[in-house]
């Protein structure tokens, strides 16, 4: 609730730095990690982007532990931002439920509702294709669903 005291123009750029600059290197190893195996597949994948999950059903040899190291870091990426945001929702909503006016606690909690859905929608459909990279899913269903996490909630 102290945004605008907290949030200066360079702790902004810090925190956007320090995402790229975690980010990055990670997507750097596994990409090319990825394009280091031998693909025998068609030279087509059906989705709407290049995503590891289409590419990995090109691959003509075992990815088991590509797979449970892109899982481990999937985790690991997931996990951390998700249990910072569940750590401050939990604090923004115990000071909102003690503040002493309803339309105040209205307010506040009508704000933070729609981040809420839109952590859990990013949440939720990015768990869902990142979290098993070679699931039974079809690839309609993962084209729906990587469609909703890079096109709804941004």
């Amino acid at each position: 609730l102290h945004y605008g005291t907290i949030m200066s123009p360079q702790l902004c750029h810090l925190l956007a730095a320090t995402c790229w600059l975690a980010g990055v290197p990670v997507s750097l190893v596994f990409t090319v990690w990825l394009f280091s195996f031998p693909f025998c597949g068609p030279r087509g994948i059906r989705h709407f982007f290049c995503d590891i999950a289409p590419l990995l059903s090109l691959v003509c040899a075992d990815t088991r532990v590509f797979e449970a190291s892109v899982l481990a870091a999937t985790v690991l990426v997931m996990i951390v931002p998700f249990c910072l945001i569940a750590t401050s929702y939990s604090k923004i909503l115990a000071t909102v439920l003690r503040m002493p006016s309803a339309t105040g606690r209205h307010k506040a909690l009508s704000t933070c509702a729609s981040h809420l859905i839109v952590v859990a929608l990013f949440y939720g459909t990015t768990g869902v294709i990142h979290l098993r990279p070679k699931a039974s899913y079809s690839p309609e269903s993962k084209q729906v669903v990587s469609l909703s996490y890079t096109l709804v909630t941004p």
